[in-house]
């Protein structure tokens, strides 16, 4: 399902809905960092308030509108999604406590959100990706890849080493190369 068919197609003609949800809840988490940096200019009440309110929305973008776009791969966005939502929410909950001075919070914060993407890119990350055929010679293909964050992709156009000619509009399985938190799609592994 393609993001035109929504209420905000003009404005995103061509981005999958998988973008625009990920693209959403990176907004959203951002939306809570700057809500629990604000928090002692709020009342309590207004921002607890408003906490409720982002966790609601990103929850349900989550848990209704993902699953019906990742399948069988909800289970490890649901994780990725869920475990980045709770480091914002420590952000701000340990910013207001006097238990950690303000340097070791931020280190702690910073090691535990590093050992969380490393602990996922361990137990979930994928070797192949889904790719469109743009355009093919035998020996390189230009394909198109959507947004994976279990492949660690970007969404794009990519060159690729192939076997084998492919024909134009060809769904292909590529394979990536990783490094470090990146990968970048390297050759056709299945036509």
């Amino acid at each position: 399902m393609r993001a035109s068919r929504t209420l905000l197609g003009k404005w995103f003609k061509g981005v999958s809905r998988k973008t625009l949800l990920a693209a959403s809840l990176q907004v959203m988490v951002i939306g809570l960092l700057l809500l629990g940096f604000a928090r002692n200019t709020l009342s309590d009440s207004m921002f607890l308030s408003a906490q409720a309110v982002l966790s609601l929305v990103y929850f349900f973008l989550l848990v209704v509108e993902f699953r019906r776009v990742t399948g069988r791969e909800f289970k490890a966005y649901f994780l990725f999604f869920a475990g980045v939502w709770l480091f914002a929410q420590a952000a701000w909950f340990f910013q207001s406590q006097v238990l950690l001075a303000q340097f070791n919070y931020s280190v702690w914060l910073l090691a535990g959100l590093i050992a969380f993407f490393a602990w996922f890119r361990l137990f979930f990350s994928k070797r192949v990706v889904d790719a469109t055929v743009i355009v093919c010679d035998g020996q390189l293909a230009a394909v198109h890849v959507e947004f994976d964050l279990l492949a660690g992709v970007s969404a794009g156009n990519y060159v690729v080493s192939c076997q084998t000619p492919c024909k134009r509009g060809a769904q292909v399985k590529v394979g990536v190369k990783p490094f470090l938190f990146l990968t970048t799609p390297e050759k056709v592994i299945i036509q």
